[in-house]
């Protein structure tokens, strides 16, 4: 055996060194005093740390640290949940869909009960126009490839919120 490291000393110390090889352990620290007197040290370390007996903290103390290890996995309570209201988000979307609604029935109310001519012509010219454009679209294979693209990036950050927030909840109930 070339050179013999600590690391190797403890490990033959601890019994985790197969048997052919702890053999030729043996045998080179027996030739060399340095060797024996550091495995030796070794050894009483082992016998001193085997007979220690080991302490258990209490239970009110293992309470405390897990309790404060789960408040530090805990994921932060927002500055703006405390602040904004729900009332009032409820409030505006009310509104919002009130003009969205009353938008609605103006336009309907004032459309007029038949269509013009001229309006029948140009809808059926402007009707032409989109249909060209999106037989266009939709025949396009780069349209088609970005729009893979897109749904795939979209699918991979979806799976990896839907993973990380089933990783945070397993810890939390643990």
């Amino acid at each position: 055996m070339n050179r013999i490291t600590e690391e190797q000393l403890w490990d033959l110390a601890d019994g985790l060194i197969p048997e052919a090889e702890a053999a030729e352990l043996i045998r080179s620290i027996s030739m060399n005093p340095k060797l024996k007197q550091k495995f030796e040290e070794i050894k009483a370390i082992n016998a001193s740390l085997a007979s220690t007996e080991l302490e258990t903290p209490s239970p009110a103390f293992t309470a405390n640290v897990m309790t404060k290890w789960r408040a530090e996995l805990a994921p932060p309570v927002s500055a703006l949940k405390t602040l904004v209201n729900r009332k009032i988000i409820y409030g505006v979307a009310a509104i919002f869909a009130f003009l969205i609604v009353g938008l609605l029935f103006f336009a309907i109310g004032n459309a007029p009960a038949e269509p013009s001519t001229q309006y029948v012509a140009a809808s059926n010219q402007v009707q032409g126009v989109v249909n060209s454009q999106v037989d266009s679209l939709l025949g396009n294979r780069s349209f088609w490839f970005g729009f893979f693209i897109i749904d795939a990036v979209l699918l991979l950050i979806f799976v990896d919120k839907l993973l990380s927030r089933n990783r945070l909840l397993s810890v939390l109930h643990e």
